[in-house]
């Protein structure tokens, strides 16, 4: 960007920042992210692009950014350029986004090759968060427990390599009422290493002696009670998350472990679902409208009584299933596609 930009502090929209780093005779025309430092009047959507870094310089420059004064933006992008990875700048990563720190204001959050382990606890922070996705960040490891944020209606991870289990210290939030109470859409793709939500309540960390109801009483402590929409892409060896009963849109599952599926259609008590306007109980997944199953290699069969309370079901999609087995319908079912 050029040199000088952060003059114009009246200034309402800036789509796109980028940072480049200066090793040019021309860089003295360049301005660093620290030209945001006065822009407080910013306002809708920010990208910050990241192009180039000085290693020496580039935490005081992203500091000097200040996003934290930014009030009046509602969607911020940081974005790094997937040339830049490398494996001797993880503790440099870290402590850039940590120095990018937005206002709480903030209603959407967008982090895409980011190349540090952990993810900064000042997502906590922000009360407002509508949306989140995090995508294309593949040593990222550690995320701090995202379902204590009241407002997040829609969270997207996709693309993490080394991610083994969304929340890994296994605490979460304060409880089961506040267990993403406002989570609506939820998307989880490309996660070849993750086993589960939560660390405490894998399989792989049971012992011999945990039978399934351990388990799955574990598991409705984690319940989503507003879910509506589900999808789950090439994750085959998640088998462990929060149930989704009250799913009433589209559930979709490819190339990832039918268990989860499984335990939500086994759960043997009704569901509560509330929302700001009514309260109501249902069986697990009686709203559901579609449900797609693709390349589930561990499905042999599903639960009866969990198909027959799919009474809500419009479009039902298998296809590459090559274990099934049976799939006993009702007897008036929903549209079906088999390969």
């Amino acid at each position: 960007m050029p040199r000088g930009i952060g003059k114009l502090t009246s200034l309402q929209t800036l789509s796109c920042f980028v940072v480049e780093k200066k090793r040019s005779p021309k860089s003295e025309m360049i301005g660093g992210l620290d030209e945001l430092r006065m822009l407080n009047e910013l306002r809708g959507s920010l990208e910050i692009r990241v192009k180039g870094y000085e290693r020496n310089s580039c935490i005081s420059e992203f500091e000097g950014a200040k996003l934290i004064d930014k009030e009046y933006l509602q969607s911020l992008t940081i974005q790094w350029d997937p040339k830049l990875d490398s494996d001797s700048d993880i503790d440099l990563y870290d402590k850039m986004l940590q120095s990018l720190r937005p206002n709480s204001n903030l209603q959407e959050l967008i982090v895409e090759g980011y190349g540090g382990m952990r993810f900064p606890s000042w997502v906590l922070d922000l009360s407002n968060l509508v949306r989140i996705r995090v995508q294309r960040c593949r040593r990222l490891k550690h995320i701090p427990p995202l379902d204590g944020i009241p407002s997040l209606e829609e969270l997207g991870i996709w693309d993490l390599d080394d991610l083994e289990y969304i929340d890994s210290e296994g605490v979460g939030g304060k409880g089961v009422s506040t267990f993403f109470q406002s989570l609506k859409k939820l998307n989880i793709m490309y996660c070849g290493r993750l086993k589960g939500w939560r660390k405490r309540w894998s399989r792989d960390e049971m012992n011999d002696d945990s039978d399934e109801s351990t388990i799955e009483e574990g598991l409705r402590m984690l319940c989503f009670l507003r879910l509506s929409s589900l999808s789950i892409f090439k994750c085959p060896n998640l088998t462990s998350m929060p149930l989704f009963p009250t799913l009433d849109e589209d559930l979709y599952l490819v190339n990832t472990s039918s268990m989860p599926l499984q335990q939500t259609m086994k759960m043997t008590s009704p569901v509560s679902s509330s929302s700001s306007s009514s309260s109501s109980i249902t069986r697990p997944l009686s709203k559901l409208k579609s449900l797609d199953m693709w390349s589930l290699d561990d499905m042999e069969s599903l639960p009866e009584v969990g198909l027959q309370n799919l009474s809500s079901l419009q479009q039902l999609w298998i296809w590459g299933c090559r274990r099934l087995k049976s799939l006993p319908l009702p007897d008036q079912g929903p549209c079906l596609g088999l390969p």
